[in-house]
């Protein structure tokens, strides 16, 4: 699944072949993120709202008003959390799938929210104030801000319990979730971090920057002095990459030029 700066269309790729399979059409603005579930694909747009996707017949299930502008969507179990920029403030909503309704608003950013990351216990966020903010998924509770970064915080990763977060000051900082405590900050970009993501088999973690590189790191975990270990740097092309996921032995990365570019 794919989406781009300049449509309003979703696109669905055979990811053997290729071959674009077929175009999900219902969002009246740019479609600015995208969630994959186990049977539904979740969507939020400029416009504000999030459309609910079946995987089986690509109809469109459901569609809600969350925001002015929904910049980050994640979606796990029976819970989709919806982020981006508000009228007055930036808020994070919990949504209850069966109902159709939001179950909780979350306050506390200053500015706009880029990017979300779940698991079992915590939402986790990060924004433009340049704070990362680890919120108790129950209570909706701020357990902890992570401070750092000198620009805004762009991604964010999670690495078993450790949070991997990357930032327009080009830096990737490692953090000890439970406790907030920093653990690392590796640097070898030289421009805006927009992507991470994790080679779980290899532990390897990918990195997609403005500067047009893809950058592999290993050996994160814990503080060396030598920048946790830059395994290696590969162009993209020669626009800037944007995206990034892991498929079967291979990454898949989008760009400003409008092309996805699979590597090995």
């Amino acid at each position: 699944f794919s989406s781009s700066l300049n449509s309003t269309v979703i696109e669905v790729w055979d990811y053997n072949s290729g071959r674009l399979v077929r175009r999900l059409d219902g969002h009246l603005t740019i479609v600015c993120c995208l969630a994959l579930g186990p049977n539904h694909l979740f969507s939020g747009c400029c416009e504000g709202r999030w459309r609910m996707w079946d995987l089986s017949s690509f109809s469109c299930l459901r569609t809600m008003k969350a925001h002015k502008t929904v910049l980050a969507i994640q979606f796990d179990f029976d819970l989709l959390v919806t982020a981006g920029i508000d009228p007055n403030t930036s808020t994070i909503k919990l949504w209850d799938m069966k109902q159709g309704s939001v179950k909780k608003t979350l306050n506390g950013h200053k500015e706009t929210i880029w990017c979300l990351q779940l698991d079992s216990q915590h939402i986790i966020s990060g924004s433009e104030d340049r704070a990362i903010r680890v919120w108790d998924r129950n209570s909706g509770y701020c357990l902890h801000i992570l401070e750092g970064h000198s620009g805004p915080v762009r991604c964010l990763q999670l690495i078993n319990d450790l949070l991997a977060s990357g930032s327009e000051d080009g830096d990737i900082r490692i953090w000890k979730q439970g406790t907030g405590e920093l653990m690392n900050i590796l640097t070898g970009h030289s421009s805006t971090i927009v992507s991470l993501n994790l080679e779980k088999e290899t532990n390897q973690l990918i990195s997609a920057s403005f500067d047009g590189t893809l950058g592999l790191w290993e050996g994160f975990e814990v503080s060396n002095g030598v920048n946790g270990g830059f395994v290696t740097s590969c162009a993209f092309s020669p626009f800037c990459a944007y995206t990034i996921w892991i498929g079967r032995n291979c990454i898949l990365a989008g760009g400003k030029n409008g092309q996805i570019v699979i590597w090995n």
